[in-house]
């Protein structure tokens, strides 16, 4: 004879059964607010830092606590953070004159430079992601935060995610932040005000910087570096040459209009070692080696190396799948600027890229 459940264990299966379901669809509609909040806010806080694990400075209970976010630098860096392949941009912090210390902690995504100018007596501390570094401070009052100790990056000082930062830095501090302020891309901006000085004009600096030997062109002609300084090399080659580098010119105004940094690697604080570019990254790295007459466009749309160069511009990505070709005896080159590039030799085969493959 079949054995038969009694009605009480079958009901309470039923319940047992119900109760898990149910457990699993909250548990799943929470696990979906942080995403959902993501989506709405890219940069959510998920949890306050652990105070515990973090050992910051504890500020003076007469300095201002000022927060600053933020994504990039408006000036290209001359110095690198992360290694030759990686952009290192520049932001400098004008400190306002007036009573009291200032208690700085900057939160920013990457490698950037803060720059500080101005009254740089009144910052007691300066507090900072590891990728970071300063200029224009003393080291003995910058520290580097471990992961987790100090609130992630944000754009923008009135979004959700900066009001979260605020309340966070707070409770690691114990103390209020008095004043918060963010931007997209730093150019200067004067603290703790928080008022934002624009970058000079677009074609006055660059111009100036190819002057300077910086490697861009200048109206009237090229410029290449050379021991002494820079030397100039005549007329604006015709066709093609003149073509790309008004475009690269054009990019970098737009993207860097504080245009590159003058840094000395010995004069910033970093958590690593910093060290000046050998080839600047990107649109000014190209523009570089152009203008240096190392790499040359032929009538089929190749960029043509035709001497030794330390590396390929770190970050160049146009989405046009360039095609580097080697002169004969020409070494292949470190680093390939954009992910559908390809560097062929001489005859036309594959040396690097993803065609290779």
């Amino acid at each position: 004879m079949a054995s038969r459940i009694p009605a009480t264990e079958t009901t309470g299966g039923v319940a047992k059964l119900l109760a898990r379901r149910i457990a699993a669809v909250l548990t799943a509609w929470l696990c979906l607010i942080p995403a959902i909040a993501l989506a709405q806010d890219d940069t959510f806080l998920p949890d306050a830092p652990d105070t515990a694990a973090c050992t910051l400075p504890t500020p003076s209970e007469f300095a201002r606590i000022v927060l600053v976010g933020g994504g990039v630098g408006a000036t290209l860096s001359n110095v690198a953070l992360a290694g030759p392949d990686g952009t290192t941009t520049m932001a400098t912090l004008d400190i306002e004159p007036g009573d009291g210390g200032l208690y700085l902690v900057a939160t920013t995504p990457g490698s950037i430079v803060w720059t500080l100018t101005g009254a740089v007596e009144r910052v007691h501390e300066f507090i900072l992601p590891e990728g970071a570094g300063v200029a224009g401070l003393d080291p003995a009052r910058v520290t580097f935060a471990a992961p987790g100790c100090i609130p992630p990056p944000f754009a923008d000082s009135a979004a959700p995610s900066a009001q979260r930062a605020k309340q966070a830095l707070s409770d690691v501090l114990n103390r209020p932040v008095d004043h918060i302020f963010a931007g997209a891309s730093i150019g200067t901006v004067r603290l703790p005000s928080g008022t934002v000085e624009l970058p000079e004009a677009q074609e006055d600096r660059w111009g100036q910087l190819a002057a300077e030997g910086q490697g861009v062109a200048q109206e009237g002609g090229n410029f290449r570096m050379i021991v002494n300084g820079p030397t100039h090399m005549g007329a604006v080659r015709p066709g093609d040459a003149e073509e790309l580098e008004q475009q690269l010119l054009n990019r970098l105004q737009a993207v860097y209009p504080g245009g590159i940094a003058r840094l000395n690697a010995r004069d910033i604080t970093a958590a690593a070692p910093a060290e000046a570019y050998d080839i600047l990254p990107g649109e000014a790295g190209l523009l570089l080696l152009l203008q240096s007459g190392a790499i040359v466009p032929d009538p089929d749309g190749q960029l043509v190396i035709t001497r030794p160069i330390a590396r390929l511009p770190y970050g160049f990505r146009d989405g046009r799948g360039r095609r580097y070709l080697l002169q004969i005896d020409v070494p292949l080159p470190p680093g390939l600027p954009d992910p559908a590039a390809v560097i062929l030799d001489r005859f036309g085969r594959c040396l690097a890229g993803a065609e290779c493959n």
